[in-house]
């Protein structure tokens, strides 16, 4: 068998923020309802949308830090400060 390199999309929400506060803004670290067991690597870059407007891109996160099923990311640009929810989107190849 040989192993697809086609990307996979990957969504997942925002769960809370380091700050405790239920938004956060540019330069805010994250925590996401996704890790290394969903397709996640260090150094992925995700856009930012609004929980109930995924199609609007709102703003974009990298990820920094992981475990299996959660991960870290700060965010690194916002139209405006997003809310605990908030939904991420992302690529990812296959098989990694």
């Amino acid at each position: 068998l040989v192993a697809s390199s086609s990307p996979c999309r990957i969504d997942g929400q925002v769960l809370s923020f380091f700050s405790g506060r239920k938004w956060g803004a540019r330069q805010t670290i994250m925590i996401i309802d996704r890790g290394q067991i969903d397709g996640l690597n260090q150094g992925m870059r995700f856009a930012i949308a609004a929980p109930n407007q995924a199609d609007e891109d709102l703003g974009d996160a990298i990820i920094y830090s992981l475990t299996p099923h959660f991960s870290l990311g700060l965010i690194l640009s916002a139209s405006q400060p997003r809310e605990r929810g908030s939904r991420i989107q992302g690529t990812a190849a296959a098989g990694q």
